[in-house]
């Protein structure tokens, strides 16, 4: 059977970075299961599923129709050098915090259109590297941010932050941010503006309570725009309540 999703999650037992034996032995077997589905779109790695730079041993013929890649920057690195059609990143920023930077040579940010960040309060200490972590994607056009554990600082302090490192993102067109609502800041039309001023390509805003702005010209040269509700978002869940059946 084979499959376009796949969730590999941490191990039982996790071994320790200097068993080179067990260590082969996990990469080997992930690239085995990998080559085994070659229609594979998305995969997921947890933060403990293999050491991350055993994933070098990934190559184009492991993940030839990855398009989507879930985990820590580490693991998203190598996907990124090796995955030709990969264009989505949902990302778990690392516990050492938005410090970590990945080295310059070889890296293909540039691939990325849709970029998903989940962060921290804790591992945001400087808004400068925040502001770098999305530099290193600066063909992002969908902007998808998760921000948690912010409560004890104002919102607006937290928005104006994340406004005004989107300058980075000259073709970013959609932005989404949870868990911080521009209604809960003494002025939410002059939030949204920030958000387009520092990305004036923007058209799109989602706010945490799924209602979707547009931005639109104010006057006929589009020098100047107002933010105006577009709709109320509606999501449908579903799953599946029995797993495939034995082989």
């Amino acid at each position: 059977m084979e499959l376009t999703s796949l969730l590999i999650s941490d191990p039982h037992y996790s071994p320790p970075n200097d068993d080179e034996e067990v260590n082969q032995s996990v990469i080997s077997d992930l690239q085995v299961i990998l080559q085994s589905q070659p229609q594979l779109t998305f995969l997921r790695l947890t933060s403990h599923a293999v050491q991350p730079a055993l994933l070098k041993r990934i190559e184009v013929e492991d993940v030839p129709n990855l398009r989507k890649f879930q985990g820590t920057i580490q693991y998203a690195e190598a996907f990124l050098n090796t995955a030709p059609r990969l264009t989505k990143l949902d990302l778990q920023v690392p516990r050492g915090g938005l410090a970590y930077s990945p080295p310059n040579e070889g890296w293909k940010g540039h691939k990325i259109r849709d970029l998903v960040i989940t962060v921290d309060s804790s591992q945001v200490s400087d808004w400068d590297d925040f502001g770098s972590l999305l530099s290193r994607f600066p063909n992002t056009e969908s902007l998808y941010l998760r921000p948690y554990g912010f409560h004890l600082q104002p919102v607006s302090f937290i928005l104006d932050n994340i406004a005004s490192r989107l300058r980075v993102l000259p073709l970013l067109r959609k932005l989404e941010i949870r868990g911080l609502d521009p209604a809960d800041t003494e002025d939410s039309d002059a939030m949204l503006l920030r958000f387009k001023k520092y990305c004036p390509a923007l058209e799109i805003f989602i706010d945490t309570r799924d209602r979707q702005w547009v931005y639109i010209p104010s006057a006929e040269d589009g020098s100047s725009f107002h933010a105006k509700l577009d709709c109320q978002l509606e999501y449908k869940w579903f799953s599946h309540i029995s797993d495939l059946p034995p082989p």
